[in-house]
């Protein structure tokens, strides 16, 4: 499977930029986060999965990419950079409903200050800040 940028705008808004490793996947209608620390991690947790042009890839500098699949079957992935970056309070939220979904409680109070910290918090549960 390999991975390709596409550098030129599309009419949906979506222009190439490259991934800041490491990121989180997030599949559409899921609260679970799939922490990546590198970009052979991401093709490897693709290459078993079933994405979607709705699932996103958010990476630490808050960069927010659309999976674009291959439509001739090709194992090729692309992704696409949306032209706004995710919010510390947006990457927050996705982690507070993550750890919901693995059972923690008082979610609300975990707080970030920083997308490091809230990154590296999905791959090390420990790091949760309450």
């Amino acid at each position: 499977m390999q991975l390709a940028m596409r550098s030129e705008k599309s009419s949906s808004g979506l222009s190439g930029n490259a991934v800041n490793w490491p990121a989180l996947l997030k599949l559409q209608g899921e609260a679970e986060l799939v922490f990546l620390p590198s970009e052979s991690a991401f093709l490897q947790e693709a290459s078993g999965l079933l994405l979607s042009d709705d699932d996103r890839l958010i990476d630490i500098s808050g960069q927010s990419f659309a999976i674009v699949t291959s439509p001739d079957g090709h194992p090729v992935l692309q992704l696409m950079a949306y032209k706004y970056n995710c919010s510390l309070a947006d990457i927050t939220g996705l982690v507070q409903a993550h750890a919901a979904e693995a059972g923690n409680c008082c979610v609300a109070k975990i707080q970030f200050t920083s997308f490091r910290q809230a990154l590296l918090s999905v791959a090390d549960p420990t790091l949760l800040v309450e």
